[in-house]
C-alpha cells in the first residue's frame, strides 16, 4: 500500500496493525482489494492480496492455536 496516496490507506493500514487473529485480517481483505483496485487494476488487486493469503496461510498453519476452520468460506475463501 506504500504506493498509494489516498486518506483511506491510512485508516485501513491502521486497521491492519490492529489486527489481533487471522479473521481480523481476513475481514480486511474486501476493503485492502477495492482500496488498491481503486489506484492501480484489478489484476494487481489481485496479485497483492494473494500475497497476503499466503502469509494469513503460513500463519494460520504454523499457529496450532489458530485454525483455518476458524476463517470464514465463501466466495472470498483462501482456495489454495
Amino acid at each position: 500500500m506504500a504506493d498509494i496516496k489516498d486518506p483511506v490507506r491510512q485508516r485501513v493500514h491502521a486497521a491492519l496493525m490492529s489486527c489481533q487473529t487471522p479473521k481480523d485480517l481476513w475481514f480486511l481483505r474486501s476493503k485492502l482489494f477495492s482500496l488498491i483496485s481503486k489506484h492501480h487494476c484489478e489484476s494487481v488487486a489481485n496479485s497483492r492480496v494473494a500475497r497476503l493469503d499466503q502469509k494469513l496461510r503460513f500463519f494460520v498453519s504454523r499457529h496450532p492455536e489458530y485454525s483455518a476452520d476458524e476463517l470464514p468460506t465463501g466466495p472470498m475463501a483462501l482456495l489454495h
